[in-house]
């Protein structure tokens, strides 16, 4: 199972919309077959696996990161492939939260004689599709907040300026996240002082949303993603009503999208996840600024942290901070656990997920 979950690994996020899923074929002790689901309309991990065991098949086990499809889509149910086969045993890390599927797969196992175990490894194989799970069971994407720091917590200079405080290496990891999401989230004030692309990597344009918070339309039309909203999907969430102004960020391919009154003094977070929950939107990355971060924080809606810490101090009363208010009136602050501890190049990556009173709480 270890090994089906290290080969489903190297596509984590890329099988849009559909799960990462990797199989083995056992027979003997032996390693016989190897499958990998590879993307939407491509063959199920399970299907590849058995067709690569051919015939050492009949009586050997199959271990599958993820509960086999028991209906028609894009490709036949799983299921039907497995009890055609003569596997003896199927070992499943954890059921599919998908409502077609949910449970419905391994009966069908069991009901044709089949041994099923389920469990091994699950919560590896949960985390392997966190974005995927969150989305099933919400209808709302994961959201991970990327941060890059500095020691004493800075993300800019007094005048603004933040590039770069991490390492080349460290923003290449950045994009190899931004590929893994489907949407990419940034606050206006952000846009006005660092003009990002958010460009998607290898990931074709039409499937990935740039997002920005901008309450009063103040996204100015010469930023890099007004200027080539017509090549990749641009998407601003605002609240007041100023129609020329939207009409002539349309004409540019920017995609408006109101969320609250004239009134509202900022964008309500709630709505922009459930609009990009609508569009299937199952992973977003929120790349700043601070006000941004807070906010995710402060209303509960952040699945994940991944901090890149520089190791330098930038000091300076105006410089600015990664968070400001999160609402937290104790010492001890918004809590969370950390995952994992990498070091790359001169920086460190924290990955944390929020602990579990910052869960009952929100």
């Amino acid at each position: 199972m270890a090994e089906a979950l290290d080969l489903a690994s190297g596509l984590r996020g890329l099988t849009y919309p559909n799960p990462t899923v990797g199989a083995i074929v056992v027979r003997d002790s032996r390693v016989v077959g190897r499958g990998l689901h590879r993307g939407w309309g491509s063959p199920h991990a399970e299907a590849v696996a058995l067709k690569e065991a051919g015939r050492r098949v009949r009586g050997g086990e199959l271990y599958v990161t993820l509960e086999p499809c028991c209906h028609y889509g894009r490709t036949p149910p799983c299921t039907d492939a497995i009890i055609r086969s003569g596997i003896g045993r199927v070992h499943v890390a954890t059921l599919d939260p998908n409502p077609l599927v949910a449970g419905k797969g391994v009966r069908a196992l069991r009901k044709s004689g089949i041994k099923v175990e389920v469990g091994l490894l699950g919560g590896a194989a949960r985390k392997l599709n966190e974005s995927y799970f969150k989305f099933m069971r919400t209808g709302r994407p994961f959201v991970t907040l990327k941060v890059a720091q500095t020691l004493d917590g800075r993300i800019a200079a007094a005048d603004g300026d933040s590039k770069w405080i991490t390492s080349p290496r460290s923003r290449s990891e950045v994009k190899k996240m931004r590929r893994r999401s489907q949407a990419d989230l940034v606050g206006v004030n952000t846009v006005i002082r660092d003009d990002p692309m958010l460009l998607p990597g290898s990931r074709p344009p039409g499937r990935y949303l740039r997002c920005v918070l901008d309450t009063g339309l103040r996204i100015p039309s010469d930023c890099n993603l007004v200027r080539t909203a017509s090549g990749y999907r641009t998407v601003v969430y605002f609240n007041h009503d100023r129609k020329k102004r939207l009409q002539h960020l349309e004409k540019y391919g920017v995609i408006g999208v109101r969320i609250g009154p004239s009134s509202a003094r900022s964008v309500d977070i709630s709505k922009v996840l459930g609009h990009l929950g609508s569009v299937g939107v199952q992973d977003l990355m929120v790349e700043g600024g601070a006000r941004v971060f807070s906010s995710f924080v402060r209303d509960g809606y952040a699945d994940k942290l991944v901090v890149f810490l520089s190791p330098r101090i930038m000091g300076g009363e105006h410089s600015l901070n990664s968070f400001l208010d999160v609402g937290s009136k104790t010492v001890q602050g918004q809590a969370f656990s950390i995952d994992e501890i990498s070091r790359i190049s001169r920086d460190v990556m924290l990955s944390l997920y929020p602990g579990a009173a910052y869960r009952r709480a929100k």
